[in-house]
């Protein structure tokens, strides 16, 4: 499988229940979050849990996991961006795609943190899984900065239990490997 551009591919456990295929900068501390893990729970009691978007920011955590872990926010959020597809993978797992596309970034930054944003019933936002790169981000022009970066991430889901799932997909903008060829 190829991502992007870039020589480097890393794959990454989230916790037991996730696994995050990024084309960038070393992401090596992700996590489910504890609401997310709360999300989980509820999502495998027959609750509806709906996967929204994800979010980039360039916050540090230096607390390593247990501090990941209490995040309901990423540390300092840059930009949302949008799920541009998934499949369902069968037992239980589902695949989420999104392109984080520099033509939609006024000012560049660090690319340092991943976050997958979802919502139980309808409710309110809540930080499923966070990733954090630390002081190996990579960095994502603003406009007129540099040429257009466009990264792919994809970010496999495990739901055992779950039974009530729905993904907001938005259409990518940007042509990528993930939408090319058969």
């Amino acid at each position: 499988l190829s991502l992007g551009s870039a020589s480097k591919k890393w794959r990454f456990q989230l916790a037991p229940s996730l696994t995050v295929h990024l084309n960038m900068a070393g992401f090596d501390q992700s996590v489910l979050t504890d609401v997310g893990w709360d999300a989980l729970t509820d999502a495998e009691a027959g609750e509806h849990i709906e996967y929204v978007h994800f979010e980039a920011g360039d916050g540090y955590a230096y607390g390593g996991d247990t501090e990941l872990f209490g995040l309901t926010a990423l540390k300092h959020k840059v930009m949302d961006f949008p799920i541009t597809s998934f499949s369902n993978d069968g037992n239980g797992q589902l695949t989420l795609i999104g392109v984080i596309s520099s033509k939609n970034v006024t000012t560049g930054f660090s690319l340092r943190e991943i976050g997958v944003k979802c919502t139980i019933n309808g409710g309110s936002e809540i930080l499923y899984a966070v990733s954090n790169a630390g002081d190996t981000a990579d960095y994502i022009p603003g406009m007129g900065e540099a040429g257009v970066v466009i990264q792919n991430i994809q970010l496999i889901i495990k739901i055992d239990r779950a039974s009530y799932i729905t993904v907001v997909v938005q259409p990518g903008l940007d042509v990528t490997c993930q939408n090319i060829g058969p």
